[in-house]
């Protein structure tokens, strides 16, 4: 298991909804800032990131940034 932490706009909603589905995602904390900016953090099955949750997270115009934590 492996955790994605994901740095998110205010308008961000849904995220979860929008990564392929099969690797078993799970939102283990979403923690936001008065702007409603935040970071949330996802753990999934198996060690990396698909090529198309990758692509998913790439072509959110909300997600900011990400990175994959083993």
């Amino acid at each position: 298991m492996a955790i994605l932490i994901v740095e998110i706009t205010p308008e961000c909603e849904g995220l979860i909804s929008t990564l392929p589905r099969g690797m078993g995602w799970s939102i283990e904390d979403e923690s936001y800032r008065e702007d409603g900016s935040g970071t949330i953090t996802i753990s999934f099955d198996g060690n990396d990131t698909s090529i198309a949750t990758e692509l998913a997270l790439d072509s959110n115009p909300d997600v900011v940034s990400y990175k994959v934590v083993k």
